[in-house]
């Protein structure tokens, strides 16, 4: 404890020689690889510089070592987004350059710090990462909110002045120039208008953007400008100040402003007003712990929510480009953009994107393509519920999901895409909330032999094509069983963390023959024709593909740990030991180079440590059997395999046979 200034009693205060020798020291520890050191040698800097007026030798130190410590920390290229430790390591990092300009020390004044937050970002080569550009500009924002009232205003102006000045002289700079823009337009609410008049500087501030979402820009500067105008002018559209003003503009951009939608340079305007949405959907109404209420007991709004007329705006604004995007990418921030609003607005958004669904085979407008942007936001909804923990948005957002994934989108006559995108949010949803599986068993019963189907080889989607001194065999259907075997893989874990019977309810860890024993019967709470299925399943895979092959083995050691998945297993033996007889003794091409040496090798690994699965997993009557001893004596212990396959039984504990 450094002491406390409000008492006004300098001697409850430490020396301050030795609090600056603390500061100085510990700037050491402001690094990435300890976020939680980092973050308390920044706190104990900014209670320094809190108390500048009594430790005058400690604030120096800070402004010293712990600044110097701090740019390389804010100029590396790392994301501090999730939680915990790097939340702590984020809100510090603002928390002392706020205080480090209130304190008032020579030399760092906001425009300095500004400056020194440029300049190492340039100097150590990482200006180009967004990660890297938001930290500059959240830093450079909270060095603004503390310094004299119009210092965002007129630091917003600076920034566009020297944008529109140094056209493409320096696209590093302008790049962070642009995402420092984004973060003061979240929390520009202090504007001055005998600093900078707000009419002129939308007027200026929207030349400077669309001047980085131009094309002929954008070729000489980098495609990054373009997203960190995005982010800019996303930012100030979540803000409170501009929100009018540029709302307007962006859903105007997101119509092409008139343009030629076939127009190259359209096309990519409207994927960068497209991007701006996003940050403003991602910004409004986020709660952020580092603005504390008036009274500093609650927390705010960095931005206001959105108001039920400009959502509706930009829901029918997303939709309607949906309608006619053609773009992956574009289709995908379409999806995500949607699923996060209908995260805030389930009851009234899902089933716009439902009946978006379902009218695909009735509009000509609603092709598969925007079929799977409605699907795919379904996905993004339930990631956003789960993140924000509201469990009445939760269950909102989860009762819908049978919609999206079911007979209307896993029908054989779907598409595969959109097939794909729908067996994508059930993974998302197991994954995320694992107990869904048990929660809505019937959902499950139904949805699992339409997922099934997706496992199975569709010969008529495989293709050869001549190419003259070789052939190229191309599988229209591999995208689609990757898919649904990872679905798959997904739900087992989802049952494996919700059924009875081990330790905590989840999948025992890789074990030996003393489990045997001791099966949790996860698959229990599993529909009663589940193990079956994914038995079938899992006979079909191994002898698929080789990303398909890799998955099901996997999927077969997972399984292998239920006692009713290994008895599915077991009906299957035959088949899965023939399939696997051929991966391991499929012999490399003469003139193989290393990469694809590499992948056999991987191959053969993962097969043999799905064998050592079946001879520890599955019981004797079923393994000593004629073909299943051919398999293990001729092909799994032949001089080819024996010794991978000794090497993945002592990995597992010693079992096999």
């Amino acid at each position: 404890r450094l002491g406390s200034p409000a008492s006004g009693d300098s001697g409850a205060l430490l020396d301050d020689a030795l609090v600056a020798q603390i500061v100085e020291n510990s700037a050491a520890c402001v690094v990435d690889a300890e976020p939680a050191a980092a973050a308390a040698a920044l706190s104990a800097a900014s209670a320094a510089l809190r108390r500048s007026e009594f430790s005058p030798l400690a604030a120096e130190a800070a402004r010293v070592h712990t600044l110097t410590a701090a740019l390389a920390l804010c100029a590396s290229a790392r994301s501090r987004r999730g939680g915990g430790s790097q939340q702590s390591l984020r809100h510090a990092l603002r928390s002392f350059f706020g205080d480090l300009v209130e304190a008032q020390l020579d030399g760092a004044s906001h425009a300095e710090v500004r400056e020194a937050l440029f300049s190492k970002a340039e100097a150590s080569g990482t200006a180009n990462s967004r990660d890297v550009g938001v930290a500059v500009g959240e830093c450079v924002a909270s060095a603004c909110l503390a310094a004299n009232a119009g210092a965002i205003a007129s630091t917003s102006k600076t920034l566009v002045d020297d944008f529109l000045a140094d056209g493409t002289s320096n696209p590093t700079r302008q790049k962070l120039a642009m995402y420092c823009l984004g973060e003061l337009g979240k929390v520009g609410d202090d504007a001055d208008d005998t600093v900078v008049s707000p009419d002129e500087f939308s007027d200026t501030f929207e030349k400077a953007v669309r001047a980085a979402f131009d094309a002929h820009h954008a070729s000489l500067s980098g495609d990054g400008l373009t997203s960190a105008a995005a982010y800019a002018l996303g930012g100030f559209c979540a803000g409170a100040l501009y929100r009018e003003r540029f709302l307007a503009v962006t859903l105007g951009g997101l119509d092409g402003d008139g343009a030629d939608e076939a127009s190259a340079d359209s096309q990519r305007s409207r994927y960068a007003f497209l991007l701006a949405t996003r940050v403003l959907i991602e910004s409004a109404g986020e709660v952020d712990s580092f603005f504390p209420d008036d009274d500093g007991t609650e927390r705010k709004k960095s931005c206001p929510p959105l108001t039920d007329s400009d959502a509706q705006a930009i829901i029918a604004g997303l939709r309607l480009r949906a309608e006619t995007e053609t773009e992956e990418g574009a289709r995908v921030v379409l999806a995500e953009c949607l699923g996060r609003l209908a995260a805030t607005r389930p009851d009234a958004l899902l089933p716009e994107l439902e009946a978006d669904v379902r009218s695909g085979s009735e509009n000509s407008r609603m092709d598969s393509k925007q079929k799977v942007v409605a699907v795919l936001a379904a996905k993004h909804a339930v990631l956003a519920v789960l993140s924000s923990g509201n469990a009445g948005l939760i269950t909102q957002v989860t009762d819908r999901l049978p919609f999206f994934v079911g007979k209307e989108t896993l029908q054989p006559a779907s598409p595969a895409e959109v097939r794909i995108a729908a067996m994508r949010v059930l993974s998302a949803a197991a994954h995320g909330l694992p107990s869904i599986v048990v929660d809505k068993k019937n959902w499950i019963e139904t949805v699992s032999p339409l997922l099934f189907a997706q496992t199975i080889i569709d010969p008529s989607l495989i293709t050869v094509v001549d190419l003259g001194p070789f052939k190229h065999t191309v599988d229209g259907g591999l995208e689609t069983r990757k898919a649904a075997f990872e679905c798959v893989g997904t739900v087992v874990n989802a049952f494996g963390s919700t059924g009875t019977g081990g330790a905590g309810g989840h999948l025992p860890g890789d074990g030996t023959n003393a489990e045997v024993s001791n099966f949790s019967d996860f698959l229990g709470a599993a529909p009663a024709s589940f193990p079956d299925g994914v038995a079938s399943a899992i006979a079909t895979g191994v002898g698929d593909h080789y990303d398909v092959k890799m998955l099901t083995h996997a999927l077969l050691c997972k399984v292998l740990k239920s006692k009713l998945g290994a008895e599915a297993v077991g009906k299957k033996l035959k088949e899965i030991a023939a399939a696997m007889t051929k991966t391991l003794t499929q012999k490399m091409k003469s003139d193989a180079v290393k990469q694809e040496i590499d992948r056999n090798s991987d191959l053969v690994r993962s097969c043999l440590k799905a064998v050592v699965g079946l001879t520890i997993r599955l019981p004797r009557d079923v393994t000593e059997t004629e073909d299943f001893d051919e398999f293990i004596t001729k092909v799994v212990r032949s001089e080819k395999v024996v010794k991978q396959f000794e090497e993945a039984v002592a990995a597992a504990g010693g079992g096999g046979e």
